[in-house]
């Protein structure tokens, strides 16, 4: 009898082990369930980490199979991700939301287009994360700038139609006309406007949630770039809790926000491909040189395309001194590249940038990016704008 109950007694601790565990591995993993209205079929699903302002790799993918997909992976805690969809023709659209531990229901439907290659992917419904819920409530203060954006753009439709047209007609004469009327000086003092409620209402909100992760975290997804001449977000950053800068987000905001100057620094190394497929290092190129300008773009950056012009008058009158351009697209899409290097006509080498060099060496968060490097590979300076790049070259080829 003994003995049995002994036997019974391992048995129900072995049960209770098995449940324990259960329980662990029900804590630390997630799997959402999905239906997908109006996607065509074998669409495929990702799920990709946001707010990290990084070029993160899917956390876990699937597909549409008869309207709908089933996704499961890890989460150590709640996080901000992007469901991104994406079509076999390649049209694609992505929606934000917290995923955390535990079954979560989601239910998604296509919407209108939006324009060639995207379309809108719509929120229906979703059950199972708390931390979702709390997170649009947070965020529900963008409706009320959303409704103001939409309510100034149609108040001023007219007068941005005519400019738009002035413009497309090559008519300066015209353009200048209708941005010296009432109208659009109405216009542009209500874009003002605008842009001055946003930021109060959005600095109000990121401080209101400077308590924990959800203030830091509201900044990284509503803020995508941070000038470095702007010193509110540092302010702002340092008044948060030692909760809120200790987090995954705060850690990864402090990162954005405090980024350390190469200034002075050895030059990061690369070694990258130009359109051919020919390796390029930067030692390379400074060879001979008294200094080296990199360049950082991407074929669908307005700067970055405006500079050219500049760029191609300081090549034609410093290269000779000893000066050395770079350019290193950051395109994703190797034929807009390609497309654009055709347009351009660059006399300096070219670079695409396959290794990520750009944000993991060289902190950049944002383009067109100049970097002054002089002839022993020293950083002379890692921000400078285009105003700046003649007088600073010129100071560089005299030293």
């Amino acid at each position: 009898m003994m003995q049995y109950m002994k036997k019974r007694i391992i048995i129900f601790a072995c049960l209770l082990w098995a449940a324990f565990m259960q329980a662990c591995a029900q804590q630390e993993t997630f799997r959402i369930q999905g239906k997908a209205e109006g996607f065509a079929e074998d669409s495929k699903i990702a799920l990709v980490l946001a707010a990290t302002h990084a070029d993160e790799q899917p956390l876990v993918e699937g597909v549409v199979k008869g309207g709908a997909f089933i996704l499961s992976g890890e989460m150590q805690e709640a996080r901000l991700c992007h469901l991104l969809v994406t079509e076999p023709d390649g049209t694609q659209d992505a929606l934000a939301l917290m995923v955390e531990n535990g079954n979560i229901a989601l239910e998604i439907k296509k919407g209108e287009a939006l324009s060639q290659g995207y379309m809108n992917v719509e929120l229906v419904g979703l059950e199972g994360s708390q931390a979702d819920k709390i997170f649009r409530e947070k965020m529900a203060f963008r409706d009320s700038l959303d409704n103001m954006y939409f309510e100034m753009n149609a108040k001023y439709q007219d007068v941005q139609d005519r400019l738009n047209k002035a413009y497309q007609a090559n008519d300066g004469e015209a353009a200048q006309e209708i941005k010296s009327s009432e109208e659009y000086q109405a216009y542009s003092k209500a874009q003002m406007d605008f842009f001055h409620a946003t930021e109060e209402k959005m600095f109000a909100n990121f401080r209101r949630n400077g308590d924990s992760f959800w203030g830091p975290l509201l900044t990284l997804h509503c803020i995508s770039y941070f000038p470095p001449t702007d010193k509110r977000f540092a302010e702002m950053y340092n008044s948060f809790s030692d909760a809120a800068k200790n987090s995954f987000y705060g850690q990864i905001l402090k990162k954005q926000l405090f980024v350390e100057s190469l200034k002075g620094k050895p030059v990061p190394a690369f070694t990258l491909p130009d359109r051919d497929g020919k390796e390029w290092s930067d030692s390379q190129l400074r060879e001979g040189k008294k200094c080296l300008l990199i360049d950082f773009w991407a074929s669908w950056c307005g700067p970055c395309r405006k500079s050219v012009p500049l760029l191609k008058e300081l090549y034609k009158e410093y290269a000779s001194q000893g000066l050395e351009i770079v350019s290193i697209s950051i395109d994703k899409d190797e034929a807009a590249w390609h497309k654009a290097l055709d347009e351009e006509q660059f006399p300096w080498c070219n670079l695409l940038d396959t290794k990520s060099v750009f944000p993991e060496k060289y902190n950049g968060k944002a383009i067109p990016t100049f970097i002054l490097v002089d002839g022993n590979g020293e950083v002379v300076d890692d921000a400078l704008e285009a105003k700046d790049l003649k007088e600073a070259i010129q100071k560089q080829l005299n030293n």
